[in-house]
């Protein structure tokens, strides 16, 4: 008997393999019925966070973030974890924080944006038997953006790093009296629970335990894609299968191998789980929503451009958010179409396009970086030889070339 488990518990983790079809399991969408595809955004009054604030009160960045196909952000206050700090540093009221995130929601709902915000104080139970500032946060929050269907509420992030501490009765009151809260003061949107800290939990008998006042229709299981210190990896993965099977869910965090990005080692809780270096990789192929993970002061596109994107070029698995969204155009020429040929990418310092996007009266050429910043436009009129782009100014990295004409195409590619 335990060989015949043995074997179907194996050829479980094979259809997970790189490349290979895997089972869609039921996930947290954006209101288009695409996979959230997203990314956080930290905010905080704290100096520390003050590069990752001030790029999202850009305008411009939703954009830019669309035309990578993210499609979703996570809306990070970190304000409370500073308040237990040993050296706590002052921090936004929650009625100075309001209209931060007022402007922010604007800005993303305005891109078609999905926003999940999150009360981000890791370990906040962990370390002081306590919520905090969850419930007056929940308070605030729940009510102010009931009919925005672009908003999903996911309730707090790693408060304990132990399964039985959501089981206690202390926790789990709390837990459920913000729970129903927040469904009396925005019944139709979507809740994340949980949002464990790492797979090496029974989440599914965890989940089972909330079942009595948890309304599963509007309520979905948050999980990081990261893994324990005395677990092995298969028991992890098992533990992820079992929840999947049982509960609609999302990985609401994931972290990189950091080759090539910085100088640490790779932390002990990033894991190749199901056999994948990056877990964006692991989440298509499981067809799981997902957001990655960057530092609280980084305000860089360097996790996306140095390591996710070619990542998912070279192994196949890009994603296009685009292709099952019906609500919008305006970014239609964003997205990375097929039809247009651009050679030799990555490339060094001369990219050369097809002439078949030029054809009719010209068109107009222009180069964007990840971060939606133009770098150059110029008009193509010769619609009969493949034109000659000279990028060699470009740092290394990835970029946008679009073009708009009587035909619009957009297609990613990389400098060396």
């Amino acid at each position: 008997m335990k060989r015949i488990l043995l074997f179907t518990y194996l050829l479980g983790l094979m259809a997970f393999a790189p490349g290979l079809h895997a089972q869609d399991y039921e996930t947290l969408t954006h209101v288009n019925g695409c996979n959230m595809r997203a990314t956080p955004v930290i905010i905080s009054k704290v100096n520390f966070v003050s590069p990752n604030l001030a790029l999202a009160m850009r305008p411009q960045f939703y954009p830019a973030l669309k035309r990578i196909d993210v499609n979703a952000i996570r809306l990070c206050w970190v304000g409370p974890w500073f308040d237990y700090q040993p050296n706590p540093s002052s921090t936004w009221t929650i009625d100075e924080l309001l209209p931060v995130m007022d402007s922010i929601i604007n800005m993303a709902t305005r891109a078609e944006l999905m926003t999940i915000i999150n009360y981000h104080a890791t370990g906040e139970y962990q370390n002081t038997q306590g919520f905090g500032r969850m419930v007056p946060f929940w308070e605030a929050v729940a009510s102010r953006y009931a009919d925005n269907e672009y908003v999903v509420y996911e309730i707090a992030n790693e408060q304990a790093f132990g399964a039985q501490t959501y089981l206690t009765p202390a926790f789990k009151n709390v837990t459920r009296s913000i729970y129903e809260q927040i469904r009396t003061d925005a019944p139709e949107r979507q809740i994340i629970l949980f949002s464990w800290n790492a797979l090496n939990k029974p989440m599914k008998m965890v989940a089972d335990n909330y079942s009595d006042f948890v309304d599963w229709e509007y309520t979905s299981v948050g999980w990081h894609f990261y893994g324990g210190q005395n677990n092995t990896q298969s028991s992890e993965e098992a533990n992820l299968i079992e929840l999947m099977e049982n509960y609609r869910s999302i990985c609401t965090e994931w972290d990189y191998f950091r080759d090539g990005i910085d100088d640490r080692p790779t932390p002990t809780y990033i894991k190749e789980f199901f056999g994948n270096r990056l877990m964006a990789h692991s989440a298509e192929n499981l067809g799981i929503s997902w957001v990655d993970w960057r530092g609280w002061n980084d305000a860089t596109f360097n996790e996306w451009n140095e390591a996710l994107l070619p990542d998912a070029d070279t192994l196949n698995y890009a994603w296009d958010n685009a292709a099952c969204d019906t609500t919008s155009t305006s970014t239609a020429f964003f997205r990375n179409n097929d039809e247009l040929n651009i050679y030799p990418t990555p490339t060094g310092n001369i990219l050369y396009v097809d002439a078949a996007a030029f054809f009719g009266n010209g068109a107009e050429l222009s180069i964007y970086d990840l971060t939606g910043k133009l770098l150059r436009t110029q008009k193509v009129t010769d619609r009969y030889n493949d034109h000659a782009v000279n990028v060699s100014k470009l740092k290394p990295g990835q970029y946008f070339l679009v073009i708009r004409g009587e035909r619009n195409y957009a297609k990613r590619f990389v400098k060396r």
